[in-house]
């Protein structure tokens, strides 16, 4: 943290001293003066370790001039906020646009880069069961199926995979990293569970002891074979007494048994 708040302090002194002649090339007074301004009340955030606050203030001053010098400042509060990938970004692009009134900034620049990469926690991310359609997140950006099983660079802290596939989360799996730290995350994207049976294919309920079976026409009372054998019982109990008394040139007579009298009659 030293280094860095030396070329904070750089910084501011090379700022007020260069933003007159710089006025012309980056933006109008008025803008400049506000630049300065948030300027300012980041460097008093920083000092006072309140480094989210200095953040803010930094970007607004970089978002009004594009000062390159700037992104030194927005650099370090990065890193101070475990925003590394960030503030590598921003380190390489001050580098990369550097002048020459941005000299004395670039060692510090270059050394507060070094030290970030090795804060760097790294990561292999691996899935089981992924096809080829699955969309592979990690937190809110997408990767390429070719960057699993590889290490790769990501900021310390909270993280979650997800497997989306056909619209819908497949498999999802959180973890944490700390600074300098190598970790391996799997995520298992295999189906989980069986679809649930159908019911118009399972198998009907053994009826319990008592109980009426149901063919699925009503009540065995309703059922038309049920009065077709008893009727067949009534007519058996008619004709075999009727054959039991009747024959030969015996008179005819009429019976009459639970039917009525006069219903049947035989010669």
């Amino acid at each position: 943290m030293r280094a860095l708040t030396h070329s904070l302090l750089v910084l501011a002194a090379l700022w007020l001293a260069g933003a007159p002649q710089a006025a012309a090339q980056d933006g109008s007074a008025g803008e400049r003066a506000a630049a300065r301004e948030l300027l300012d009340h980041g460097l008093e955030a920083s000092r006072d370790g309140r480094w989210t606050e200095a953040l803010e203030n930094f970007e607004q001053s970089y978002a009004l001039t594009n000062e390159n010098a700037t992104l030194v400042n927005v650099a370090d509060a990065q890193a101070a906020t475990d925003q590394l990938m960030a503030a590598i970004a921003s380190y390489e692009r001050f580098l990369e646009r550097a002048r020459r009134r941005d000299a004395r900034l670039v060692p510090g620049a270059q050394e507060a880069l070094a030290e970030v990469r090795a804060r760097l926690p790294r990561v292999v991310i691996r899935v089981e069961g992924l096809r080829g359609g699955d969309e592979v997140w990690l937190d809110d950006g997408i990767l390429d199926h070719g960057e699993l099983d590889t290490p790769r660079a990501i900021d310390p802290g909270d993280h979650t995979v997800t497997i989306a596939r056909g619209g819908a989360s497949a498999a999802e799996e959180s973890f944490q990293v700390t600074e300098g730290g190598d970790s391996e995350v799997l995520v298992d994207a295999n189906p989980r569970g069986h679809a649930a049976p159908d019911p118009r294919l399972a198998p009907d309920p053994a009826p319990t002891p008592g109980e009426s079976v149901d063919d699925g026409g009503g009540s065995v009372l309703t059922s038309p074979w049920l009065w077709i054998g008893v009727g067949l019982v009534v007519a058996a109990a008619i004709v075999i007494p009727v054959a039991a008394t009747s024959g030969g040139s015996t008179p005819a007579e009429t019976y009459t048994g639970s039917l009525g009298a006069g219903v049947l009659t035989f010669r």
